[in-house]
C-alpha cells in the first residue's frame, strides 16, 4: 500500500460499526487502497452517540497517523460510515451530524457523507449483476440483523427489515444467540440427568465451554452463573474483563470448533451441532418472516420471493461455509429457496467502490 503525499490527497474513507470491531478503510480519490485500520466495538445502541463518536475518532486519528497525514488537514473528500444499532431515521441523524462534525464533512446535500446500517453495505452484490432485482441481507456476527433490498438503478432501496434489537431481545443466529444457547443447552442436560438419577458424564465440549470461564471439567455449568451475570468489566483479565455480552459471544468459536471438525474423520460433536442448528434455525426464522411466494399479493407488501432473489450474508459467523450450508438448507424446508448465496468478506471495500463511482459521477 502506498502512502500519498502529505496535505494534498483526498480520501475516501468507508467504516464498518459493529459488535466486536471497527474496521475502516482509506482510499485515495481514484480508488487506490492506502490503508485499513482497526478499532473497538462501535455498536451505537450500546454506545450511545458520545463514545461511539470517541471509537471513531480513534480507529480515524490511527489510520491517519499510518499514513501520515495530519487530522487537522481535513482530508476526506467522502464517507460511508456503517453502523450497528443504526436503525432509526433519529439514529441516523444524530450520528451524520457527529461524523459530519468529526471528519468535516458537510451534510450539504450532495450525498457526500453517507450514514446507514451496515446491512446496506452488503447488498452491493445486488448491484454487481442484471440476474435479480432483490436480495436479502443476513449478518451474524455478534449480533444479527436481517433487511430486505430492491434495486433501483444504480441502488438499493430498504423494504424491509427485522431483528437487530440487541443482545437482550434478539441477536438471532448471532454469536450471543449461540453462547446464550449453548449454556442453556448444557444447564437443561446437566438438569434432566439430574431428574433421572444419573451421573453427567465428563465430556470434551462442556469442559471447553468451562474453562473459557476459568471452571474445572467437574463444575456444574450453572456454576457460570456467578461470572455471567456480574456487572461489566469487573475484573481486569479473564472472563470477567469482558462485558456481559461478550461473555456468551466469545464462546461461539469453541462451538462452531465442535460442530464443524477441521478433520473430516473427527464427527461432529452432537450437543455442539444441536446448538448451532438451533441458532441458525432463529437465523432463518427471521429471514422467512420477510419472504412469500407472493410478494405483491394486495399491491402494498414487502415481501420478496425468495425463489427469485439472492441471498448476502456477512459477519464472522456465516463467514465459516460449514454454517452458510446448514442455514441454506434451514432457509429451504421454511420454503426459502435462495438460487444464490453470496458471502460479502468486504464490506468496507464495497463501501469505497460507491464512493468512488459516486464521486466520479459527481466530478
Amino acid at each position: 500500500m502506498s502512502s500519498p503525499s502529505p496535505h494534498t490527497s483526498t480520501l475516501h474513507l468507508c467504516i464498518d460499526c459493529g459488535g466486536s470491531k471497527t474496521s475502516a478503510l482509506f482510499a485515495t480519490s481514484d480508488g487506490e487502497i492506502l490503508t485499513r485500520t482497526l478499532g473497538g466495538p462501535s455498536n451505537f445502541t450500546y454506545l450511545g452517540i458520545h463514545d461511539f463518536t470517541a471509537v471513531i475518532r480513534t480507529t480515524v486519528l490511527k489510520g491517519l497517523a499510518s499514513l501520515d497525514i495530519p487530522f487537522e488537514s481535513k482530508p476526506f473528500i467522502s464517507a460511508w460510515i456503517a453502523v450497528s444499532g443504526v436503525d432509526t431515521a433519529s439514529a441516523v441523524k444524530s450520528v451524520s451530524e457527529a461524523m459530519s462534525a468529526l471528519l468535516s464533512i458537510p451534510l450539504d446535500g450532495r450525498n457526500r457523507l453517507r450514514v446507514s446500517n451496515d446491512t446496506h453495505l452488503l447488498a452491493s452484490p445486488l448491484l454487481a449483476q442484471n440476474k435479480y432485482t432483490t436480495a436479502m441481507v443476513g449478518i451474524a456476527g455478534t449480533g444479527s440483523c436481517v433487511v430486505s433490498f430492491a434495486k433501483e438503478g444504480n441502488q438499493v432501496k430498504e423494504l424491509a427489515r427485522t431483528g437487530g434489537y440487541g443482545w437482550i431481545l434478539g441477536d438471532e443466529g448471532g454469536g450471543f444467540d449461540v453462547g446464550r444457547e449453548t449454556i442453556r443447552e448444557l444447564c437443561t442436560r446437566a438438569e434432566s440427568l439430574f431428574v433421572a438419577g444419573e451421573q453427567l458424564p465428563e465430556d470434551a465440549f462442556q469442559s471447553s465451554i468451562l474453562a473459557k470461564f476459568g471452571l474445572p471439567p467437574s463444575s456444574a455449568p450453572s456454576d457460570v452463573f456467578t461470572q455471567l451475570y456480574a456487572s461489566d468489566s469487573i475484573g481486569p483479565e479473564g472472563h470477567l474483563a469482558l462485558e456481559r455480552p461478550q461473555r456468551l459471544s466469545s464462546l461461539a468459536p469453541i462451538v462452531f470448533n465442535y460442530a464443524f471438525p477441521s478433520d473430516p474423520s473427527t464427527p461432529p460433536h452432537p450437543t455442539a451441532l444441536k446448538i448451532v442448528t438451533t441458532s441458525a434455525s432463529h437465523l432463518a426464522s427471521q429471514i422467512a418472516l420477510l419472504c412469500s411466494p407472493s410478494p405483491q399479493i394486495n399491491g402494498k407488501s414487502k415481501y420478496i420471493d425468495a425463489s427469485k432473489s439472492i441471498l448476502c450474508l456477512g459477519g464472522s459467523l456465516v463467514k465459516q461455509p460449514p454454517y452458510r450450508t446448514l442455514l441454506r438448507e434451514i432457509l429451504k424446508q421454511k420454503g426459502c429457496p435462495f438460487p444464490e448465496m453470496v458471502f460479502v468478506g468486504d464490506a468496507e471495500g464495497e463501501g469505497i467502490n460507491a464512493l468512488v463511482a459516486a464521486y466520479k459521477n459527481q466530478k
